[in-house]
């Protein structure tokens, strides 16, 4: 097969009777040869299903949203400030620490996580939002602080 490089003189030109398909026999042995079989387990063992664990942390956090979130969500939305009084409460019951996230994010279904999250924005975003959004800077600390940042 030739190539045109350029318009150069000594340039090599593509001619169409060099491009001839390869026979579909060559095609396929070549793609079966390069094929990789990966094996997949024979049963995926994947529920939704809430454990005992899961079912205790979702009712703890939607009687928290229920009791102590709503109730205020309308005053604070309006005065347009950080609920410290209700930040404080959550800290005081563990809803607002590091250890309350560590243990939420080492659920191995993921679902902790979600619930908690799930149950006190149903109280109220944003009062949810001042309570989780220090998560973030929780999750920097956590990965890199010193042992005595990580308390």
């Amino acid at each position: 097969m030739r190539f045109h490089y350029g318009n150069a003189p000594n340039a090599v030109k593509l001619c169409p009777e060099d491009v001839r398909p390869a026979p579909i026999e060559d095609i396929a042995r070549r793609i079966a040869t390069r094929m990789v079989t990966i094996e997949a387990p024979a049963t995926v063992n994947f529920s939704l299903e809430l454990n005992d664990e899961q079912i205790q942390l979702q009712k703890w956090v939607h009687e928290f949203a229920r009791d102590v979130v709503r109730p205020a969500a309308h005053e604070w939305d309006e005065a347009e400030e950080t609920p410290w009084p209700i930040i404080q409460e959550a800290a005081k019951v563990g809803i607002y620490g590091l250890q309350f996230m560590a243990h939420l994010s080492s659920d191995p279904s993921g679902l902790m996580l979600s619930l908690a999250i799930e149950e006190l924005f149903w109280g109220d975003a944003g009062i949810g939002m001042a309570i989780f959004g220090s998560s973030l800077a929780l999750a920097a600390i956590a990965g890199n602080g010193t042992p005595q940042q990580v308390g």
